[in-house]
């Protein structure tokens, strides 16, 4: 699938159009915003800049604005609201809220398949977007095949002082201490998160010593606002500078 890709939209395209045609095209966009890591908002409108302005302008903790994912024009953007909405249904926190217990990725491919026979959609980037709410100068960031960023805990947005919650036993609970993955241990004691793993899991499977200690990445192990840390990904203003 070839998607037409543009960094913003400019409302002068719409001139070419219909009358017809312009009620009938907008966004449908994906937001995220730093206080809520894991929950991807999505909804429709036909002014992507100023809805994005509506949601930074009252209510928003310093530090922590609402961001752009992606978005999408298309032709009969209510309609594919709707679609959305149906397709995630399984992760929606309520009935009454745009708001996802999503991956960028899951919501991601089902804005890929949701514009696989419109060869006019317009597949959105944020950088631009998101530059003008945050007022840093955006990026887009390059990096070599098979590299990716340090996953720490300012990266994924997790702030010192967050529980996580060891995925097997949620009673077993350990505390964010710094940025960069240590965290206090259910066991009183300071580990990084693959230690607490390690930790937390002899204990809660009453290992003997002899089995004791077996290596265990810490993100596939506790999870932070009910998502597993591994499935968590990186707000959208990392990517700016």
């Amino acid at each position: 699938m070839i998607l037409h890709q543009i960094d913003k939209f400019d409302s002068r395209d719409c001139d070419k159009m219909n009358s017809d045609e312009r009620e009938n095209h907008g966004f449908v966009y994906a937001l995220e915003n730093k206080a809520f890591p894991g929950y991807i908002k999505i909804g429709q409108t036909k002014n992507l800049e100023h809805r994005l302005a509506q949601f930074n302008d009252t209510g928003i903790p310093e530090g922590k604005p609402t961001l752009l994912l992606f978005a999408v024009y298309l032709e009969n953007y209510k309609k594919a609201e709707r679609i959305l909405h149906k397709a995630l249904a399984d992760k929606r926190e309520s009935s009454s809220k745009e708001f996802f217990k999503a991956t960028y990725n899951q919501v991601k491919n089902i804005f890929e398949l949701l514009t696989f026979n419109d060869t006019n959609a317009l597949w959105i980037r944020p950088e631009e977007y998101n530059a003008k709410i945050t007022g840093k100068t955006f990026k887009v960031v390059q990096r070599r095949i098979g590299t990716r960023p340090n996953r720490n805990f300012k990266y994924l947005s997790i702030p010192t002082g967050a529980r996580l919650t060891f995925k097997e036993n949620p009673k077993l609970v350990v505390t964010v201490i710094d940025e960069k993955n240590h965290v206090l241990c259910c066991c009183g004691k300071a580990h990084t998160l693959s230690r607490a793993a390690i930790c937390c899991y002899d204990f809660y499977h009453a290992l003997p010593n002899e089995e004791k200690g077996k290596d265990r990445n810490g993100f596939d192990w506790f999870k932070y606002n009910g998502i597993l840390v591994s499935d968590i990904k990186p707000m959208v203003n990392q990517e700016l500078e």
